[in-house]
């Protein structure tokens, strides 16, 4: 469904008059998101080799963590490149082995895994410049290091290979407990045998991306659909688990090949398959109750079409919303999500200096923007939620 753009015309700021008018404002609409553009892995200054996780900060600005080429590329929101961090080497910022995942505290500071190195740091810090903060040796038990994720207190998850599978730090590196065993021969729901991806939510929960035993997807004569459980499936199958802030299991459910995982601000869970039935990426509510699958799969004969999702393997979700997705293309894809109408009868005032499009200019900018109040004057609504206006 989609949404018009904003029209508005001046007869509205000198009347001020309460009209009925249709507002379309984010929402659950089951419309696929809509392709918005690609990021080949070729350009001036970079060229990518397995793209292996993706991050937005607050600003829009996206970082790809190039698996082979050791080194995280960062480009802005309108996926013009900016700079790259790290390189190969052994010193503070350089990587002697492939880059594995990255995570963006709420200052913007950078975080990468090199989880399979024997000499550099297994965790470095970088601000959003790309400038070398810190390093952290690693476990104490000298674990690989896998994907990282950090709360809002700039607590830090890990998913490491060892026991506990997922270590939890504080900002310090000061170790908090953590929770995850290997096993896959019983089914005892703290079993994570292979832990993929990793993401927190504004809760504090953790949710675990379990790749299983080699991917493996659901037995034939299973219902295939994503986030319906499948009684009787082992643990060693691919889900998504999720745990409460004290390392509690509170619930899973199953998706084929799971790789990537991602939350937006609604801390709704955005998930990549990889299987063939199932291939595309899919959203769920934070208890893992299904709402839509929001990028379908690409054929194999037309593996890289745009649009569509080839065997992706990374995603984020920026504060709008919108989602990048990683795919064995090599190329980073955007897609914005869709809007649900709303009709509301209401007054709307100016607040001055905001643009706004207005058709009698046509479509420029115009330091007007309205927001709905009651006939009291006082605001029923965030202006900031609203992404289109039609009287």
């Amino acid at each position: 469904m989609s949404s018009k753009r904003l029209l508005v015309g001046f007869v509205l700021f000198a009347s001020l008059l309460a009209v009925p008018l249709l507002i379309s404002v984010p929402g659950f609409a089951q419309d696929p998101y809509t392709f918005i553009w690609k990021l080949d892995g070729n350009g001036a200054g970079y060229q990518f080799a397995y793209p292996k996780d993706i991050e937005v900060d607050s600003k829009g600005n996206i970082y790809v963590a190039d698996h082979q080429n050791y080194w995280i590329l960062k480009f802005d929101k309108n996926r013009n490149y900016l700079s790259r961090i790290g390189d190969f080497g052994t010193g503070p910022g350089q990587f002697d082995s492939p880059i594995l995942m990255i995570g963006i505290d709420k200052c913007d500071n950078v975080y990468v895994t090199c989880g399979w190195s024997k000499v550099c740091p297994l965790v470095q810090k970088f601000n959003s410049d790309g400038v070398f903060i810190e390093a952290w040796a690693g476990p104490a038990d000298g674990a690989v290091v896998g994907d990282i994720a950090i709360d809002a207190a700039g607590n830090k998850y890990l998913t490491t290979w060892s026991l506990p599978i997922i270590k939890k730090y504080d900002s310090n590196w000061n170790y908090l407990g953590g929770f995850g065993s290997g096993n896959y021969d019983d089914d005892n729901p703290l079993n994570i045998f292979y832990a993929n991806y990793l993401a927190v939510n504004s809760k504090g929960d953790i949710f675990v991306s379990v790749w299983g035993e080699f991917g493996c997807g659901l037995p034939y004569g299973h219902d295939p659909i994503p986030g319906r459980p499948a009684p009787g499936v082992p643990e060693y199958h691919s889900q998504i688990k999720k745990f409460d802030a004290n390392f509690q299991f509170v619930t899973r459910w199953y998706l084929d090949f799971v790789t990537g995982i991602a939350i937006d601000s609604q801390d709704n869970i955005f998930a990549c398959s990889q299987r063939e039935w199932a291939m595309g990426v899919y959203k769920y509510d934070s208890n893992g109750n299904f709402i839509q699958r929001v990028v379908p799969s690409a054929i194999p004969d037309f593996p890289d079409e745009e649009g569509k999702a080839w065997c992706p393997h990374s995603i984020a979700v920026d504060s709008e919303g919108n989602i990048y997705i990683g795919d064995t293309g090599n190329r980073i894809q955007k897609f914005a999500p869709p809007y649900v109408p709303y009709t509301f009868d209401g007054f709307f005032s100016p607040i001055e200096n905001t643009p706004v499009v207005n058709k009698a200019n046509a479509g420029q900018a115009i330091p007007v923007k309205w927001r709905i109040t009651d006939k009291n004057g006082l605001p029923i609504a965030d202006p900031a939620s609203f992404k289109s206006i039609t009287s």
